[in-house]
């Protein structure tokens, strides 16, 4: 066999073995790092990967209404008490 056919059939094992997961690294602050590692213990997940997904999914997640939070009070009953009336020009 050649040079050629010999770095082919190299590469086709090495293509076998790639991980598709990339690795990247990021620069933060002491105090950041301080946080990551607090979340990744409260969390118990294994890597700042997956607090930081956990962040992200709660950071994305549509927050909710409080529409009727007050419940069945009319508007003139929900303000009633908001200023006194000394404030009042």
């Amino acid at each position: 066999m050649n040079n050629l056919g010999s770095l082919s059939s190299q590469k086709l094992i090495s293509y076998s073995t790639i991980d598709y997961s990339m690795t990247t690294t990021i620069q933060v602050n002491d105090n950041t790092m301080h946080f990551l590692k607090l979340l990744r213990e409260q969390y118990k997940v294994s890597s700042y990967d997956a607090v930081l997904n956990i962040l992200i999914e709660k950071a994305m997640k549509p927050s909710k209404s409080l529409w009727g939070a007050g419940g069945k009070l009319g508007m003139k009953e929900i303000l009633k008490d908001l200023r006194d009336k000394s404030d009042r020009y």
